[in-house]
């Protein structure tokens, strides 16, 4: 099951200790979920972004009332605008877990649950700063390995090959790719009755509801390989 931020630490008599192999999990773990929230968030701005292209596709004459930001009204995806969302949001996502504010006068909310845990209330006051002074020394190592690993796969540029913000702009642009293609393809809006474009918008909207970080992955390759099946299958009914 997933680690918890205790399970990292071990305490023998007055040292803690990391465990480093441990933390390197929990850190990975931490950081897929929460950029799975924010995959969620670009799946919807791209919805809206499809949504509000629908509009001023059926309505040209009333286009000037949904003014788009993006640089390419002429397709239903805007990447210029999903790029920029993953630019603003990485970092903000990423930056609770390599941001830690240690004092030796004033303990973080993560050492005093810590040191609730370890029962630092029972030993003698200078057996608990020598024991508050070795955790803070775990808990800099911490941050320490956090931030290792976030230099090394996760640092927000397009230029480092093994990047993951890289790949994550790369399956933005795979995805948006499949959606214009297949929004804007004459040969599949021939069904007024069962418009594959609204079926489009609501596959892409509820597909990524489980698990958002792995679906976020295949979103692209499942949408050729069932949204359309399924369009067809319901069509022939």
């Amino acid at each position: 099951g997933p680690l918890t931020c205790r399970e990292l630490f071990q305490l023998q008599g007055d040292t803690v200790t990391l465990d480093t192999a441990a933390a390197r999990r929990f850190f990975h773990g931490e950081v897929r979920q929460r950029l799975g929230l924010m995959f969620t968030h670009l799946l919807r701005e791209l919805v809206a972004d499809i949504a509000e292209f629908k509009f001023t596709w059926l309505n040209p004459h009333a286009a000037h009332e949904l003014p788009s930001s993006s640089a390419f009204t002429d397709y239903p995806a805007n990447l210029d605008l999903s790029l920029a969302d993953l630019d603003f949001l990485f970092l903000r996502v990423l930056s609770p877990l390599l941001e830690v504010n240690l004092s030796v006068l004033h303990p973080s909310p993560l050492e005093t649950e810590l040191l609730e845990t370890f029962d630092a209330h029972t030993r003698s006051p200078e057996q608990r700063l020598r024991l508050e002074a070795n955790l803070k020394g775990a808990i800099a190592r911490l941050q320490g390995i956090f931030l290792e690993e976030y230099s090394t796969t996760y640092l927000p540029t397009l230029a480092t090959e093994n990047s993951l913000f890289a790949q994550i702009a790369l399956n933005l642009l795979h995805l948006q790719n499949v959606i214009n293609t297949l929004y804007t393809d004459p040969t599949l809006a021939l069904a007024p009755t069962l418009p594959f474009q609204d079926l489009l918008i609501i596959f892409v909207s509820t597909y990524c509801s489980g698990d958002s970080y792995a679906e976020f992955w295949q979103i692209d390759t499942v949408l050729d390989d069932y949204c359309i099946p399924c369009w067809l299958a319901l069509h022939t009914l």
